[in-house]
């Protein structure tokens, strides 16, 4: 389920950043493209981890190994978005 949870994270933020897109006035654009690059790089770090987790399984010489690693690249990703967002909505 943990991949199915970083895919359907990317995936509702892509889709959040097309409503943004589509429905707003062009003052909220960027903000629009804030959630898609977003969305982006959280669907090549589940892509990625995806594989690297697949060559994990069929390897099994090497010891099982905890995610805590994505868990801070992405908490520092989310921080910096989120951070970058809160200035863009307060210098509307």
């Amino acid at each position: 389920t943990f991949g199915n949870a970083y895919w359907n994270t990317s995936l509702s933020l892509i889709i959040f950043s097309f409503f943004v897109l589509k429905i707003f006035d062009r003052r909220f654009h960027k903000i629009g493209l804030a959630f898609a690059s977003l969305g982006g790089v959280m669907f090549f770090i589940a892509l990625h981890r995806r594989r690297k987790y697949l060559k994990l399984i069929s390897d099994n010489s090497k010891p099982f190994a905890t995610s805590g690693g994505y868990v801070l690249l992405l908490g520092f990703i989310f921080m910096s978005a989120y951070f970058i967002l809160l200035v863009m909505i307060v210098t509307l």
